[in-house]
């Protein structure tokens, strides 16, 4: 069985194609699963603080027909990780059971065209602590100089700063993004095992391009770019990233290469 992440951009394009009925029928007849995760939800649900709510109310419905699986939220996926190194337990990869049945109701009635009272006010909210964390992507890099990126490619700024202090560069961006501290020891598994830990690994490359590419292009990538962050770590348990974002697509294989980057269109030849 084929697991197929679908980032947002994915069913933006799904709902643009005349035969999403039988996409969906072709799916499971070549014995594909598609994967959705909480936080695609929230960005399709952030149409609606635009003037376009028929076409929110599209992407909804072309939710409900793919049917996806829904993984869990970025920050659980990577506390499981955790957990799974210290206690040996085994990684669950998607929403609770408890979740999913009230998740699937509110993406009924969105398709439907029925809004929550105060669901804007939470998305604009959410919006808020994004924006925050965008001003704050460059917090782990210490080195002020840039970088040329036609003489220094990314994997030269991973071995320069390996020669430094990775493991504590590491530390740091584990704990900033889910307040939980570790260990050398720990840090160092991660390393030594990046097929057992996908999204912890995941995150310390999406971190690292992201440093490199602050450097190389003297400015914070695009705020968008911090979604495509959480895409590929939500991905990371899954054999396909679905996606018509070709910067996306191009950059997955220098982050996550255990994940294969394909277009939309291209489901059809898997």
């Amino acid at each position: 069985m084929k697991t197929i992440f679908l980032e947002t951009n994915a069913i933006n394009k799904y709902i643009s194609y005349s035969g999403g009925e039988n996409l969906s029928n072709l799916m499971k007849l070549k014995n594909i699963t598609p994967v959705v995760s909480i936080h695609t939800t929230y960005e399709l649900y952030r149409i609606f603080l635009s003037d376009e709510k028929e076409k929110g109310i599209q992407l909804f419905q072309g939710l409900k027909n793919i049917d996806p699986i829904y993984s869990c939220s970025t920050q659980t996926l990577l506390k499981r990780e955790i957990e799974k190194l210290r206690d040996g337990t085994s990684v669950n990869y998607f929403i609770e059971e408890s979740y999913l049945s009230c998740l699937k109701e509110k993406i009924s009635n969105i398709s439907d065209g029925l809004l929550e009272e105060g669901s804007l006010s939470f998305v604009g909210d959410r919006e808020r602590r994004i924006e925050e964390f965008h001003n704050h992507i460059d917090i782990y890099s210490e080195e002020a100089s840039t970088i040329n990126p036609n003489s220094t490619s990314f994997d030269d700024y991973v071995e320069e700063i390996k020669r430094k202090d990775l493991i504590s560069l590491i530390k740091n961006i584990i704990t900033s993004s889910v307040n939980v501290n570790m260990t050398d020891i720990e840090v160092n598994t991660i390393l030594d095992n990046q097929l057992s830990y996908p999204a912890l690994y995941c995150l310390i490359r999406a971190q690292l391009f992201f440093n490199y590419a602050i450097r190389a292009s003297g400015g914070r990538p695009a705020k968008d770019k911090t979604d495509d962050l959480r895409h590929m770590i939500d991905a990371s348990y899954c054999s396909i990233l679905v996606s018509n974002d070709n910067k996306l697509l191009r950059d997955i294989s220098k982050i996550n290469p255990n994940v294969e980057p394909i277009k939309f269109e291209n489901i059809f030849d898997l």
